[in-house]
């Protein structure tokens, strides 16, 4: 029952994303999104990150056997809607429509709306915040499952004890307990939560499903904090850690967020280097790689998220992330398999502009509409084996140019996720999506400076 339950959040999830980016799409179609426009988009956020919400308190309660069964299941659904040759459609009633609260054991985690306690109202939405809160700040035995019992009222009084506030075993909106219980720096805890744990580095995996470690969950939380976070810093993950990290993720990986963080891993590459602060402007550097033009098409900035990611080169072992894009061309096997238009397909997905779910790269020069040059921004197509029925070819985007050559950043360029130089010799179409107007700054942007190695030839690209 609880891998059905959230099998149907995860659809309805889908559906409530196609929604929105198709609203998104065709509120800007003017140019501008007014009030009663960005309304309307508001609301569909706001019922995504409350199925997210369900979705990942419904994870907390399975077995591990339940856990492994629902990640599979997970996958092979991102690998089907990934893979769709169909449009996905809008239900234009999603505007109106209010997610529903049955069995609902999330929480906004920012406010309550009547008292938790003894004799309080007792709400159940109001008592997982506090539950939660409690699990977060004080390290509470507590399943956040929204019924306030004994437990509940214990770790509340526990809490008031600890920070000098009568034992009523009672939290109302805006009282002295709930300002501490909610406060971004800790009272209650007396340790200096401030200061960096000794190590300077995790051991372990830390967030959604991590090891969590104490001293390495503190050591999180104090750089999330730097990094505009809301958290105390006690070592304890809860939801509130996950959250930020998620957020960290979104605003520095292009919407890629699953709350872990692994040692060494990419998030914690950023967060401990030059990641973007959580409150920070998402505009991300319009550069353009190198002389690019103001602006980024959004397609860019998600591809420039994934510079770095590597093929695993072992036969064994596969990158996941390679494999997530092979998955919206529908290979499953391995990351040996040439995967540049898998790259590419990805990306364009994420930016909600289809794509030609196809693993071949000459698959691109039938994909939107065509451009007579070279554009900031356009997918550029490769076919090494010139005119004629061939097959093999390369394809990534226009980021910067250098005399006869173009830099592009795809994926597959020597195994990996890059910007690399092309003679434009070779490239057979260049394209971009339907419906988009290619600026005519896209079509001077300046040479680029510095040597950016070459692409070479098929066997560089595969």
């Amino acid at each position: 029952m609880k891998l059905q339950k959230l099998e149907k959040l995860r659809a309805s999830l889908r559906k409530y994303e196609d929604a929105l980016k198709h609203y998104e799409k065709l509120y800007l179609a003017d140019g501008t999104i007014d009030k009663e426009e960005q309304k309307k988009l508001d609301k569909l956020n706001a019922a995504l990150k409350k199925i997210l919400a369900k979705i990942e308190s419904k994870e907390k309660e399975l077995s591990s056997n339940e856990r492994s069964d629902n990640a599979l299941k997970s996958n092979e659904e991102a690998k089907k809607d990934w893979s769709s040759t169909k449009d996905d459609t809008v239900d234009p009633g999603l505007l109106n429509a209010e997610v529903e609260d049955e069995d609902d054991n999330t929480s906004s985690g920012g406010s309550i709306g009547g008292s938790v306690g003894k004799k309080g109202d007792n709400k159940k939405a109001d008592v997982q915040v506090v539950q939660n809160l409690l699990k977060e700040k004080d390290n509470a035995d507590l399943k956040g499952s929204g019924i306030c019992g004994p437990k509940t009222i214990k770790a509340i009084k526990k809490f008031q004890t600890k920070v000098g506030i009568s034992e009523t075993g009672l939290i109302a909106p805006g009282d002295d307990t709930w300002k501490k219980l909610t406060a971004a720096s800790s009272d209650a805890s007396g340790e200096n939560t401030d200061a960096t744990a000794e190590n300077t580095e995790i051991k372990k995996s830390v967030g959604k499903k991590g090891v969590n470690d104490k001293e390495d969950v503190k050591l999180v939380q104090k750089l999330l904090k730097d990094k505009g976070a809301k958290l105390v810093g006690l070592g304890v993950c809860g939801p509130l850690t996950i959250r930020a990290i998620k957020k960290f993720q979104e605003v520095n990986m292009n919407g890629f967020s699953d709350g872990l963080i692994d040692p060494n891993g990419r998030t914690w590459k950023l967060l401990t280097g030059s990641g973007k602060a959580i409150d920070s402007d998402d505009s991300g550097d319009t550069s353009g790689g190198g002389g690019g033009p103001q602006g980024k098409p959004n397609w860019i900035v998600i591809a420039e998220g994934e510079k770095g990611v590597k093929e695993n080169t072992s036969k064994t072992k596969h990158d996941p992330r390679v494999m997530e894009y092979h998955a919206t061309t529908g290979i499953t096997n391995n990351d040996e398999t040439p995967w540049c238009s898998s790259f590419v397909n990805w990306v364009m997905k994420k930016a909600g502009k289809g794509g030609t779910n196809s693993a071949m790269a000459i698959s691109w020069k039938k994909y939107g509409k065509k451009l007579d040059k070279p554009a900031y921004g356009a997918i550029a197509v490769i076919d090494w084996d010139g005119p004629g029925p061939g097959w093999k070819g390369h394809v990534g985007f226009v980021v910067g140019k250098k005399g006869n050559n173009v830099m592009m950043l795809g994926g597959n360029q020597a195994n990996a996720v890059n910007v690399k130089s092309f003679s434009t010799s070779k490239i057979v179409a260049y394209v971009v999506p339907n419906g988009y107007d290619v600026p005519d700054s896209a079509y001077t942007f300046g040479e680029t400076s510095g040597n950016v190695d070459s692409g070479g030839d098929m066997s560089s690209t595969r």
